[in-house]
């Protein structure tokens, strides 16, 4: 059953709204993003919590994809992890460019990750600043300074934050004339530059179909997290499941 009172919720918002879903007794949740994974996690004694997750070792709240804990399985989208292949591919991209920023959600991201961007960055001879955003009326500051601040390309960090907002994101780079890149393949379709990852509107059923632009290519994981669902509420233990990774491009 959807659950459209949870879309677009903050991190701190979190913790009591998987209370309430957990009160209702469902068998199986299904999330995605850390912050809403661990807070389904936290809620849940008896429940099985399906995980569709994008995220670092930090958030990923089991011993590894292979050895899970807990009550958690599904599919991880490695978002974070891809940080640096999207810099090194936006760099390739743009070789003449010497000064480059990207835009962070604050909450997900150690400054550990961040200065890790950075060092690899620089390691190619090129400057790279962050910006971080922790509310949707910060984003437009952020990219207004990172171009007047002499950037000549951003890399949209991966976070379900920015990408609830990509829309107004990819229209403000377009004005901006700034080259962008982005977590998810969806985005590059809808006129962004370019993006690499996991395919996120492909990744769910509820918001993904034939009014939508399905193709049988995406359904392929909206099936599998069905099937998924399906396996633990039958009986299979989620700390017995290797998660899945999805296809990348």
């Amino acid at each position: 059953m959807p659950d459209p009172s949870g879309y677009g919720l903050r991190p701190e918002q979190l913790a009591s709204h998987a209370s309430e879903i957990a009160n209702q007794k469902v068998d199986v949740i299904v999330g995605a993003g850390d912050h809403a994974i661990r807070a389904a996690q936290q809620a849940t004694q008896n429940c099985s919590d399906l995980r569709q997750h994008g995220g670092h070792a930090r958030g990923w709240p089991r011993a590894s994809v292979a050895r899970p804990e807990g009550n958690i399985t599904g599919t991880s989208i490695l978002s974070t992890e891809l940080n640096g292949k999207r810099q090194e591919i936006l760099m390739d991209l743009l070789p003449t460019v010497r000064s480059m920023a990207a835009l962070a959600d604050a909450n997900p991201y150690t400054p550990q990750h961040l200065q890790m961007l950075q060092e690899l960055t620089r390691g190619r001879g090129i400057e790279l600043s962050v910006y971080r955003v922790s509310e949707p009326e910060d984003i437009a500051g952020a990219i207004d300074k990172a171009k007047s601040s002499g950037g000549g390309a951003l890399n949209v960090l991966a976070s379900p934050f920015l990408f609830n907002r990509r829309q107004a994101i990819r229209e403000q780079v377009a004005t901006l004339s700034l080259p962008a890149m982005y977590m998810a393949p969806d985005i590059a379709e809808e006129g962004g530059l370019i993006a690499y990852g996991a395919n996120i509107v492909g990744l769910w059923g509820g918001t993904h179909g034939p009014a939508n632009g399905c193709v049988a290519a995406r359904c392929e994981s909206c099936r599998r997290t069905g099937r998924t669902a399906d396996q633990v509420r039958a009986g299979d233990q989620p700390q017995d499941r290797e998660a899945a990774l999805p296809y990348y491009s």
